[in-house]
């Protein structure tokens, strides 16, 4: 094998090596701030979040409110998708929600989808 070739497939391995482990830190940065959960809100409610489904790069989380009473109400639903340093988001309001808001506010909410990008830096993941 050339020296070129050799210096090559080195350089190539070490940025490997260093996006796996960018994205090891990126998904343990994610796993931080889910440990904050639930959150309280003015000791009214509580902000909930389930994970339902998460692999390497993407996560589908719900967050939910739960009152004094008990009563809980699914609000956002996300898919979050992580990369190294970077993170996008991908959030629905639940349609439970949205119709109940129409109602009650008698408005018409026509878009409830929000995208988000994140990068997975210092301070970012503070709760």
């Amino acid at each position: 094998m050339s020296k070129k070739r050799t210096i090559a497939l080195t350089i190539s391995a070490i940025a490997v090596a260093l996006g796996i482990g960018a994205q090891f830190y990126t998904n343990h940065k994610i796993d931080q701030v889910l440990k904050n959960f639930p959150y309280s809100l003015d000791n009214q409610a509580t902000l909930n979040v389930t994970q339902t489904a998460k692999n390497f790069f993407i996560r589908e989380l719900i967050f939910s409110v739960k009152d004094s009473d008990a009563k809980s109400t699914n609000v956002i639903s996300t898919k979050l998708t992580a990369l190294p340093f970077f993170i996008t988001a991908e959030s629905q309001l639940s349609e439970q929600l949205v119709r109940q808001l129409n109602k009650t506010l008698n408005i018409t909410i026509d878009k409830n989808t929000i995208n988000s990008k994140f990068f997975a830096g210092r301070g970012l993941f503070t709760v």
